[in-house]
This record gives C-alpha cells, sequence and structure tokens, in this order.
C-alpha cells in the first residue's frame, strides 16, 4: 500500500544543484526585455552563500540545512494558478519567499486585490483570496477582512511564506534599484512599507524590504536576449554588477 503522505512530485530535476543548472532553467523562460527583475535576481544569486548570510543578517535568524528554489510553485485552490516566488528558501523550522522588483513598479505600479477581484469570476476569486488570507491570519495581528486596497501579489508572495505553517515565515523583497528607477523607489517602498503596516506581522512572521544597487553594464535586445542567461556562465558576460559587494 503506498502511503500518498510519502509521495513526492517535482519538476525538473531537483537532484542536480549549481548556479550553471538554474542559469538552464532561467533561460528556457521568456523575457521581453533585458530590464526584468529576474536577470539582475539570477546574477546576484551567483554567490548564494553570501546572500544566505546576508538573510541571516537581515533577519536575525540562523539558516541551518537551507534549500534554495527558483521559480517556486505554492499551491492554490482548487483549479486556480499556483503563487510562483521567484526565490524560496526552506530552512530548519525557516520559511522565505523572495519576491524581486527592478523596474516594474515604474512601468505598472502594483495591481490591488480589488482590481485582480474585478478583472474575472468574483465568486471564485474571492474563495480563493479567502485561501491565501487564511495562510496568512495565524501571522498576523491585523484584521485582514477589508484588504482589497493592498497589492495583490504582496498578499501572494507573503502567503507563499506562510504556507505549511513554518516556524518562522519571512516575505523578503529585493529591490534592484539603479540610476533609471531611483526616481520612483521610494514611491514603490512607501506603498510595501504602508502594506507591511497593514498585515501587522506577529512576532513568527518577518517582512523585509532589502535595497540592491546595480548597475548595468552589458545591453541585450532582439534576438540576443536568448544569450543573456547562458552569458552569465562566464565572469565576462554579466549584464549587471552590484556596487556594494
Amino acid at each position: 500500500m503506498i502511503n500518498p503522505n510519502e509521495v513526492k512530485l517535482g519538476f525538473g530535476n531537483p537532484d542536480v544543484q549549481g548556479y550553471s543548472v538554474i542559469l538552464d532553467y532561467y533561460g528556457g523562460t521568456r523575457i521581453n526585455s533585458d530590464r526584468t527583475s529576474s536577470i539582475p535576481l539570477a546574477q546576484y544569486w551567483k554567490d548564494y552563500q553570501k546572500r544566505l548570510l546576508e538573510i541571516e543578517q537581515l533577519t536575525g535568524l540562523s539558516l541551518r540545512h537551507p534549500h534554495i528554489y527558483f521559480e517556486h510553485a505554492t499551491e492554490s485552490l482548487g483549479y486556480a494558478n499556483a503563487s510562483m516566488s521567484d526565490v524560496m528558501i526552506l530552512a530548519d523550522g525557516v520559511r522565505i519567499a523572495i519576491e524581486a522588483k527592478f523596474t516594474e513598479f515604474a512601468k505598472n505600479g502594483f495591481q490591488t486585490i480589488g482590481g485582480w477581484l474585478s478583472t474575472g469570476n468574483k465568486e471564485n476569486r474571492r474563495r480563493v483570496l479567502d485561501h491565501w488570507v487564511n495562510m496568512i491570519i495565524p501571522y498576523s495581528e491585523s484584521d485582514l477582512t477589508n484588504i482589497e486596497d493592498i497589492p495583490y501579489q504582496f498578499l501572494h508572495r507573503l502567503a507563499c511564506a506562510c504556507d505549511k505553517h513554518p516556524e518562522h515565515a519571512i516575505l523578503l523583497y529585493q529591490l534592484f534599484v539603479d540610476d533609471k528607477t531611483r526616481s520612483t523607489f521610494n514611491e514603490m517602498l512607501s506603498v510595501l512599507t504602508a502594506t507591511k503596516e497593514r498585515i501587522n506581522p506577529k512576532s513568527n512572521l518577518k517582512i523585509v524590504f532589502q535595497q540592491i544597487e546595480c548597475r548595468q553594464v552589458r545591453h541585450y535586445a532582439g534576438d540576443k536576449l536568448k544569450n543573456i542567461f547562458s552569458d552569465m556562465k562566464s565572469d565576462r558576460g554579466h549584464s549587471y554588477y552590484f556596487p556594494d559587494d
């Protein structure tokens, strides 16, 4: 007799590790610009040991036996789409959902929960929303019944951090900023900070915003976009670098 709780399902090959393999996975995704957040994110996480130490310093938590997953799916309700975290870190008693932002806010701002509810089957979307909210409730001091004005993606990523009831849940926004995005950075940070205050985290939840300065040193366009991640395998192929490193 098979115990269904002992069956593990995965996409790709979770036993193959290494930065080069991660870049191959990224290379299979479609990007429309060399200014999307996945590009500096992939470059930034090349030195993953250093990044884990940074997160320990930011959160005050020890990350024992960490597993790092890129484009990590958290199951939704029924037939609704899973929620994809840019990076998910699973360690002993700790679950960290990472959301990367770069140029996206300057282009489109943040869609609110109310805006999301108004664009589809509202009854079904309300059930999905309740599913995400119920995951967050044990980690929040707030009444989460009237939150339609907060960013929908923030709620998604926060629920990913709270999934499976970890002892410590962490939502980490890695905010890449350069001279072209600096003018809207404070506005974006203000929205995120106000949302954090609305959530009012309990002691078992941390919501952290990390500002990461970056510089674009190599540009890609058209057909060359498909080479951007494979070029990262070379030390001379970086599209971005980080002055604070």
